[in-house]
């Protein structure tokens, strides 16, 4: 299987986190969108933003922190992801 093209971490040294709003938040919910996680993206890192990451973080080994940094933000693309409950 080809591996998909991952956008660089547009974040730089700034990790995304509860609260914030942008469109770098919306592309990470749009791409999970694409894998199962509803609803579609909006920008707004909420409650439903919040376990969706902690989940994919979970799954995926690393501390289930609710922050979007580089590897989380990798993890969109490749990492493996099943919906919370």
């Amino acid at each position: 299987a080809a591996t998909p093209s991952i956008p660089g971490f547009p974040g730089g040294s700034h990790w995304y986190t509860y609260g914030e709003w942008n469109n770098q938040i919306k592309q990470f919910q749009d791409q999970m969108h694409k894998r199962g996680y509803f609803p579609v993206g909006t920008g707004q890192y909420g409650p439903n933003t919040a376990r969706m990451v902690k989940q994919l973080q979970r799954l995926n080994g690393l501390v289930p922190n609710g922050y979007i940094g580089p590897n989380t933000w990798r993890l969109a693309w490749v990492g493996q992801y099943s919906p919370p409950n």
